[in-house]
């Protein structure tokens, strides 16, 4: 808790309340580095990073229930899951003023691809808006994506030129698929 200082339970958010927090890594070093260790006490510290937790509006709230409304929250955002399509549909055209109705247009992009149901070309139609209107929204998962619903839709070419347009916007990724 930034305001006190004390830890919180693993039962509790890791933003419980909202407002501005200092966090930063830790990196345990292995035993094998016993002098690292030693005057480390077994630790490295990142530097600190700030980040703002906004209280959500209304809008947010409706937003957010509809992505978890069946609990398919991945871990791995790269993984295909289904949500409740139906309800992102509703969520996104009446919540237009929502600061992350982005998220709701992605959840919908990554379900229709997963349905695997004539969704590939509504999937790339809202993730090509995506990477047009919000290129700095999560673009590796939006162009992965993209890419995806492009193999799943038998555009190879397509498919082919958008993970390059990936790979020129972040070299690092040249080796990574």
């Amino acid at each position: 808790d930034s305001e006190t200082g004390a830890a919180r339970s693993e039962e509790e958010p890791t933003f419980a309340r909202h407002g501005r927090y200092l966090i930063r890594a830790a990196y345990f070093i292995p035993p094998v580095y016993k002098t690292l260790r030693a005057s480390t006490g077994g630790m490295v510290l990142s530097n600190e990073i700030e980040i703002d937790v906004e209280k959500p509006s209304r809008e947010d709230k409706k937003v957010l229930d509809a992505i978890w409304a069946n609990g398919e929250v991945a871990n791995d955002e790269f993984e295909r899951r289904r949500f409740d399509e139906k309800h992102l549909r509703k969520v996104i055209a009446e919540e237009t003023d929502s600061k992350v109705l982005v998220y709701a247009r992605f959840a919908l992009a990554r379900s229709l691809i997963a349905s695997h149901i004539n969704g590939f070309q509504e999937a790339i139609d809202v993730l090509s808006g995506l990477a047009r209107e919000q290129p700095q929204f999560r673009a590796e998962e939006v162009r992965y994506n993209l890419a995806r619903a492009e193999l799943d839709a038998g555009d190879w070419d397509l498919a082919a030129q958008t993970m390059s347009e990936l790979v020129a916007q972040e070299p690092e990724l040249k080796n990574s698929f």
